[in-house]
C-alpha cells in the first residue's frame, strides 16, 4: 500500500477543496462579492455556510433572495447556495469576455438556481392565501394549520371560528345528517352561542353556560377517523332507522291499543258510570236465582208417591215454591233495570243554554268564551246521553239472556245433586244412597213382582223433571215484564230480533243434560 502512486485527484474534488480554502479567507470574500457584484448577483446571499463560518446580521444588507431561500426548506437552501458559490468562481470571468448570448445563458442558469431552492417569498404567500381562501370545513382548517404552523406567517392567522352546519347540509358522516365531528368555517361575528375555535394548538369546543373543552387536533383527527368508522358498519349505520322503526311501531301499536280501549269504552257498561251499579246489581240477584231449590232430596228412604208430592211442592207451591221464589228474583232483576232506564233518561234531558238561563235569572251575563265551552260541554252531554240510551236496550237483552243463563245452571246443578245420591261420585269415592223404596212380592207363577213397578219410577222421573222445566218456563221473558222495559226494547230494536230460546229448548239440545237424565 506504501508503494503504491499517489492517486490522481478529480476535478470536482479539487474545486471543492479550493472552495473550502476560500470560503476562509477573508480576502476571497471580498473578491467574490466584487465579482458577484460584477455578475449581478448578490454572494453574501449565496455564500455557503461552512463550518467556522458567521451568518450574517438581519440588516438592509439581506437582499429579497435571501428571504426566499428562508422560505424553502434547509436541505434546498443549502444545496441553492452551494451551487451560487461554483457559478460564481466559474462563471464570472467568462460572463465579462462573453457576448449578450452567454447573459442569456446566465440568467437560465439563475432561473434554475431559483427553482431548485424553492419558492420565493411572494409565491409562498400567494399560495397560503389560496389554500386560506379555499378553507371550507373544520379540516380544511385543520390541514391549513398543519401545512402553516405559523398560521402564515405575516398573515397572521392564528384562529378559525366554525360551527355546526345545519341539519340539511350535506357531507357528513352520516350521510345528509351531519356528524359531530363536522364543522363549518364562519367569520367571528357569525360565530354561534356554541361554537369552535381551531388553531395550531388544537380545537376548542365553546358552550354557553358550560367550560370549555381543548382537544389537540392528532387527537380530533384521530377521533373523527374513528367515528366515520364506526359510521361506515352496518350495525352503526342503520342503527338511527331501526331504532326510528321500532319506535313507530312501538307508538302505532300503543295508538292501536287507545283506540280499541276507547271503542270499548263507548261500548262496554262496566265502563260507563250509569251502568255499573245496575249491572252488577243484576249479576247478584242473578247469583241468587241460582240458589233456588228445584229439587229436594230427603235423607231418608221415602215412598215414591210421597216423594212425587214432596217434589211437585218444592217446584210450584204458590208461596214457597220454587215458582214463586224465581218470580220475584225477576221482578227484583226488572226494576233495578227500570231504575237504570230512568236514571239514563234523565241524564239525556236537554237543559237550556248559558245565555237564556242568564236572561231568566236578569243575572249579568257570561262571558262569550264561557258560554261556547258550556255550549261544547252541554252538546257532548247531549250526545253521551243519546249513546246510552241507545245502549239500554242491549243492556236489559243482556240480563235476560244472563238470567235465562242462570235458570239453566239451576237445573243442572239439581240434576247433578240427585245423580250424585242415587249413582254415587266416582271422583271422590262416594257410595250411592237410598232414595226410594220398593216392596218385591212372589207371585203364583213363581215370577218376583216389584211395587211400584219400574214403569212408575220413570213416569215419576219424567215428572219430576216436567214440573221444573214447567216452574221455569212459566216466567215470563224480562223485556215484557214492565211497560217501559217493553218501550225501551222496541227503541233498541230487540223485538226486531230473533226471540230468545227458552229453557227448555236450550237443555234439550245439550248433550250433558241428557245423559245425566238418562243416567238417573
Amino acid at each position: 500500500w506504501s508503494q503504491r502512486p499517489p492517486r490522481q485527484s478529480s476535478r470536482s474534488e479539487e474545486l471543492f477543496r479550493s472552495l473550502e480554502v476560500q470560503d476562509r479567507s477573508p480576502i476571497h470574500r471580498s473578491s467574490s462579492s466584487t465579482l458577484s457584484r460584477g455578475a449581478g448577483s448578490d454572494v453574501r446571499s449565496s455564500t455557503p455556510r461552512g463550518r467556522g463560518s458567521v451568518d450574517p446580521p438581519d440588516g438592509g444588507g439581506r437582499s429579497s433572495g435571501s428571504r426566499s431561500s428562508d422560505t424553502a426548506p434547509r436541505s434546498l437552501r443549502r444545496r441553492g447556495s452551494h451551487l451560487r458559490a461554483i457559478k460564481a468562481v466559474y462563471a464570472a470571468e467568462s460572463l465579462a469576455a462573453a457576448g449578450p448570448g452567454a447573459e442569456e445563458f446566465h440568467r437560465a442558469i439563475d432561473a434554475a438556481l431559483d427553482a431548485v431552492a424553492g419558492p420565493s417569498e411572494a409565491e409562498a404567500e400567494a399560495r397560503m392565501a389560496r389554500d386560506l381562501a379555499a378553507i371550507r370545513t373544520g379540516e380544511d382548517a385543520i390541514k391549513f394549520f398543519t401545512r402553516y404552523t405559523d398560521g402564515g406567517g405575516a398573515s397572521g392567522v392564528k384562529l378559525l371560528y366554525c360551527n355546526r352546519p345545519p341539519p340539511s347540509s350535506e357531507g357528513g358522516a352520516q350521510g345528509p345528517d351531519p356528524g359531530p365531528y363536522d364543522l363549518v368555517v364562519v367569520p367571528k361575528d357569525q360565530a354561534q352561542p356554541e361554537y369552535f375555535t381551531i388553531s395550531a394548538s388544537g380545537v376548542v369546543h365553546f358552550r354557553p353556560g358550560q367550560l370549555s373543552e381543548c382537544m389537540p387536533l392528532s387527537e380530533w383527527m384521530q377521533h373523527a377517523l374513528m367515528f366515520r368508522v364506526l359510521c361506515s358498519m352496518t350495525f352503526f349505520r342503520l342503527y338511527p332507522h331501526r331504532k326510528a322503526l321500532s319506535q313507530w311501531r312501538a307508538n302505532a301499536r300503543h295508538a292501536c291499543f287507545c283506540r280499541q280501549r276507547s271503542r270499548l269504552a263507548r261500548r262496554c257498561f262496566l265502563a260507563k258510570p250509569l251502568f255499573v251499579g245496575p249491572v252488577l246489581e243484576a249479576r247478584r240477584i242473578a247469583a241468587e236465582a241460582e240458589t233456588v231449590e228445584v229439587l229436594q232430596l230427603p235423607e231418608q228412604c221415602m215412598q215414591l208417591e210421597d216423594f212425587t208430592e214432596l217434589q211437585t211442592s218444592v217446584c210450584l207451591d204458590p208461596v214457597r215454591g220454587a215458582r214463586r221464589q224465581l218470580e220475584a228474583q225477576q221482578e227484583a232483576l226488572g226494576g233495578e233495570l227500570e231504575r237504570l232506564v230512568l236514571a239514563v233518561g234523565r241524564a239525556g234531558e236537554v237543559t237550556p243554554p248559558p245565555w237564556e238561563r242568564a236572561i231568566a235569572t236578569n243575572s249579568k251575563g257570561k262571558p262569550m268564551l264561557q258560554e261556547k265551552k258550556e255550549a261544547r260541554e252541554q252538546s257532548r252531554r247531549v250526545k253521551m246521553a243519546k249513546e246510552d240510551e241507545g245502549m239500554v236496550g242491549s243492556c236489559v237483552r243482556l240480563a235476560a239472556l244472563v238470567f235465562q243463563a242462570t235458570l239453566a245452571a239451576m237445573l243442572h246443578r239439581a240434576a247433578g245433586e240427585m245423580a250424585r245420591r242415587v249413582l254415587g261420585a266416582g271422583a271422590t269415592g262416594e257410595p250411592p244412597r237410598k232414595l226410594l223404596c220398593v216392596a218385591a212380592e212372589l207371585e203364583a207363577d213363581g215370577d218376583v213382582a216389584l211395587r211400584p213397578a219400574p214403569e212408575a219410577f220413570e213416569q215419576a222421573m219424567d215428572r219430576l223433571w216436567e214440573d221444573a222445566l214447567g216452574a221455569v218456563d212459566a216466567l215470563p221473558p224480562l223485556e215484557s215484564a214492565s211497560a217501559r222495559l217493553r218501550a225501551v226494547a222496541d227503541a233498541a230494536g230487540a223485538w226486531r230480533r230473533p226471540p230468545p230460546r227458552s229453557v227448555r229448548e236450550i237443555l234439550s239440545s245439550d248433550r250433558a243434560w241428557l245423559d245425566l237424565t238418562a243416567n238417573i
